[in-house]
């Protein structure tokens, strides 16, 4: 029987966001190399989810369930979090059999999950338990305000060794934050996508140019900005006629909701609402019909985290608008890919919009040439052998 590549993904419930096609594609990669792939999931996973692996319905709770970011002071009262979670992964592992020659991959984890494995490294005697590779992938704030997981980064340093246990991320900005967190190395990974057909020029003459959002309606992912700057837009007069898609599915806060429930009343003209999730074919031909995709997100939240949509829209051969303070706008910048707009400002997101319709032309042989250099680094041979073998390196555009 081949090892078992386990992905602990206590997200994976249903289509929606970048979980199931993120986990698809390490899973397939997994049995390429001759694995055996498994996914702990969340018990209420959809049924018939094509994923590439065997699912083992597991966790009782996604990790953002009622684990909440910024645990300002004492955050001892997610400890039942940890404890569920730890049960759970107990459980699940043994029903995927996972052991000593196996390899766990946690995609996703927050203050509460980093201490539940670092006990369940513990439970195995030493060198007998399988390999442990955790992604951090949030900026530092999301774990150095959380006791818990200062506990967890203790226990970690002073078993990594006799637990297998290695750090991962995969944004080399989060790598030199998390110096702060713990003295353990914190390897950089690539963002693993699958292969995608080079974009092809587009005739813009005879329709208006397409400017897409991808994922859910939220805050943060500057949402709010983008609505705005689509009633701006016609007052900047740009020289084409544009379009906008937006994938508004599921708005996480009743602000953006209310956003959207009065742009609907608006009516605004050229925009196209998406409210629904989409399957991986439907998404994908989303992003194919978009001549740029529209990526305002918060400098705050995203200064050094790495965004599944960006990779996405640079492997397509997308141009891109992205935040300054970015790590999105710094791949932009060195990959010469995109325009870059001022942070949390929609007048200068609109014109960035503009400027973008009157170089459409520039700027697609500009992306299509950043999406062999990105392609290049990020795939699923090269994450596979940086989380199988420890084969860490940055990519040559940086």
């Amino acid at each position: 029987m081949s090892a078992v590549f386990c992905i602990v993904d206590p997200e994976l419930k249903d289509r929606r966001g970048h979980y199931l096609n993120y986990d698809r594609t390490v899973a397939g990669e997994a049995a390429r190399r001759g694995l055996t792939p498994a996914i702990l999931s969340h018990r209420r996973i959809e049924a018939g989810l094509e994923t590439g692996a065997r699912i083992v319905p597991t966790f009782v709770q996604g990790i953002w369930g009622s684990n909440p970011h910024r645990q300002w002071g004492n955050s001892l009262r997610w400890l039942p979090t940890a404890v569920r979670f730890f049960v759970d992964l107990r459980r699940g592992a043994r029903k995927a059999g996972v052991g000593r020659d196996s390899t766990m991959f946690v995609p996703t984890a927050l203050g509460a999950h980093i201490l539940a494995l670092a006990l369940f490294a513990l439970t195995y005697p030493r060198n007998a338990g399988p390999r442990i590779v955790l992604m951090l992938r949030f900026q530092d704030e999301f774990y150095d305000n959380s006791l818990l997981a200062r506990l967890g980064f203790r226990l970690l340093e002073r078993t990594a060794a006799r637990s297998g246990v290695q750090l991962v991320t995969d944004s080399h900005r989060l790598a030199q934050d998390y110096k702060a967190l713990t003295l353990l190395p914190v390897g950089v990974v690539p963002i693993p996508h699958g292969d995608r057909p080079s974009a092809k020029s587009a005739q813009h003459a005879k329709r208006p140019l397409r400017f897409v959002a991808l994922g859910d309606a939220r805050e943060e992912k500057g949402f709010l900005e983008i609505l705005e700057a689509v009633r701006i837009v016609p007052g900047l007069r740009p020289e084409h006629e544009i379009e906008f898609v937006l994938h508004a599915y599921a708005p996480r806060s009743k602000r953006v909701a209310d956003a959207l429930d009065a742009f609907r009343r608006a009516a605004s003209p050229n925009v196209t609402l998406v409210d629904v999730a989409l399957s991986a074919s439907e998404y994908e031909t989303l992003l194919d019909s978009a001549d740029a995709v529209l990526l305002p997100y918060h400098a705050e939240f995203y200064r050094s985290r790495t965004s599944g949509p960006f990779a996405e829209a640079v492997a397509a051969g997308k141009p891109v608008i992205v935040t300054a303070g970015t790590w999105m706008a710094e791949c932009a910048r060195a990959l010469d890919t995109g325009i870059i707009c001022a942070d949390e400002t929609p007048r200068s997101f609109a014109q960035a919009v503009v400027t973008a319709s009157g170089e459409i032309a520039r700027l697609e042989q500009r992306a299509r040439a950043a999406a062999g250099r990105w392609s290049a680094y990020h795939n699923p041979a090269r994450f596979m052998d940086a989380i199988l073998h420890s084969r860490f390196e940055l990519p040559a555009f940086l």
